[in-house]
């Protein structure tokens, strides 16, 4: 019963305490204050702060880690005008079109994740020739031996579900980090999210990784992660620790991206949400996978029918997420709430929006 009114006040206070004018002063300082420091590290003083290397980005086929990279972005170049930058990315073919517009140079990853290859049929074929490309990592090394200074990505990218050992996602961030410890290189992680973890394996690699004498700073994006880090890391390290707001909250826009598919007549107020297609990790049978999405589907639908009852608003359904991989895709469970929500709610009051590949946050 206390659910509805909870979540709409809690939306209410992320709104206030996230604003983003305060919000971006506030991120400016903490990263103004690492990246000057950075500086300092990796060249003389009078020498300007040329490259930078962001590395783990995801794919513009998730909105929300495009967000965070634009923000990244623009916060780099307020503090460093002149400053070129470089990012990995796991779909680079995709990324690469949109990234061009911001003058943003855009590597495949040293080692390729199985995953963001379809059909599965294809997964195997296709990874080897990722492998192969010997040419593209070259250019990928050299790019992290020549930069100022390299930062791994906003996100939320190390976690292992796997029970015995790490998967493949979880190497390939692993690895690149590495590599920059190996060139010694100032290392910066902006604020991210850590864990869980269902092996042993994986905090003890990422313990090596975050503990090298290149990392600065590590900023976790809420508290548990920031209890997560500090139980893997010693003595002095404990200090490169410190909270920070996700940088998706910083980002900022000049022009207003026209979208025709919100060009609509639906009653006010309109609420926007997003589904995920989430897998529910804690949860050890499909039973109670299964269980977990129906109390989840429950939930938002208890929250939609609020809104339409209390004030005749409307609801728009937004896929944020569209891959890479067919287990990112929120498309499929947001066209299936929408069916079930129908009969619940009159269709002229629902709105499934149906986005390009990729889509501008």
């Amino acid at each position: 019963a206390t659910f509805v009114p909870e979540l709409i006040n809690t939306a209410y206070w992320l709104a206030g305490h996230y604003a983003k004018d305060a919000c971006t002063k506030a991120v400016r300082v903490k990263f103004h204050h690492c990246c000057q420091k950075a500086k300092g590290r990796s060249h003389p003083p009078d020498r300007l702060m040329r490259k930078i290397i962001l590395l783990n980005t995801h794919s513009t086929l998730n909105s929300g880690d495009t967000g965070i990279v634009l923000a990244q972005i623009q916060l780099l170049r307020t503090i460093f005008s002149d400053v070129s930058i470089s990012i990995t990315s796991r779909t680079p073919e995709i990324d690469e079109t949109f990234y061009d517009q911001f003058g943003i140079t855009v590597f495949p990853p040293l080692l390729p994740a199985p995953s963001v290859f379809s059909p599965r049929s294809t997964r195997v074929v296709k990874t080897v020739e990722n492998l192969l490309h010997f040419s593209e990592k070259k250019k990928l090394v050299n790019a992290v031996e020549t930069s100022d200074l390299v930062i791994s990505s906003g996100g939320g990218y190390f976690w292992s579900p796997g029970n015995f050992f790490p998967g493949p996602m979880f190497w390939q961030n692993a690895v690149q980090v590495q590599l920059a410890a190996l060139k010694k290189k100032p290392l910066l992680f902006f604020p991210q999210s850590f864990g869980p973890f269902q092996n042993r394996l994986a905090p003890k690699l990422l313990s090596r990784c975050l503990q090298n004498d290149t990392v600065m700073k590590i900023f976790t994006r809420e508290e548990i992660s920031f209890e997560v880090v500090k139980k893997l890391l010693k003595g002095e390290n404990k200090g490169k620790i410190e909270v920070c707001p996700d940088l998706a909250f910083a980002l900022e826009y000049n022009t207003p991206i026209p979208l025709d598919q919100f060009n609509t007549d639906l009653p006010s107020p309109r609420i926007a949400l997003t589904l995920r297609h989430w897998g529910f990790p804690e949860c050890t049978t499909a039973k109670e996978k299964e269980q977990k999405r129906q109390e989840y589907f429950s939930a938002l639908k208890e929250v939609c029918i609020q809104i339409y009852q209390r004030w005749r608003g409307s609801i728009i359904i937004f896929p944020q997420v569209r891959g890479p991989g067919t287990f990112e895709n929120d498309v499929p469970v947001s066209t299936r709430f929408v069916q079930e929500l129908r009969s619940l709610i009159p269709p002229d009051h629902i709105l499934l929006v149906q986005p390009e590949e990729v889509v501008s946050p």
